[in-house]
């Protein structure tokens, strides 16, 4: 898995206190179409985790790294960071560490339901993201 250099983060990572943990948080641009949550669940039902597990962000200009980096894993599907404080430079579909957080940064979920090969991708990667 590669290591995300320094050089990458543009601010500063912070350890919460007292901050719940889930199993995973999932960053979307915007609320899930029925669509959207029928596919996403069906992506985590396939790692063994349920949306009601997880923590969905929906991020904002003002929002930060130590807002998001609430589990040990974080997918991001169709997220645009340079809309948001947190700016991070990651390639898509390469599972990095932030942190004690692993990363992976996908496209938007309809463009993936729609697609074989972002499919393909995307659980390359996340065969990645659990194993190691």
């Amino acid at each position: 898995m590669p290591y995300l250099p320094p050089f990458f983060i543009t601010e500063p990572i912070y350890i919460i206190e007292n901050q719940p943990k889930f199993p995973m948080v999932v960053l979307l641009p915007d609320k899930l179409s029925i669509q959207g949550e029928l596919f996403l669940g069906k992506i985590l039902r396939a790692v063994s985790l349920e949306i009601s597990q997880c923590k969905l962000i929906y991020p904002k200009k003002t929002t930060q790294a130590k807002e998001v980096l609430l589990s040990t894993h974080l997918l991001s599907f169709g997220v645009d960071f340079n809309q948001t404080a947190i700016n991070w430079q990651i390639p898509p579909y390469e599972t990095v560490k932030i942190g004690e957080t692993k990363v992976i940064i996908a496209d938007a979920l309809l463009a993936i339901s729609q697609s074989v090969e972002l499919k393909k991708r995307l659980w390359a990667a996340m065969q990645v993201f659990f194993n190691n």
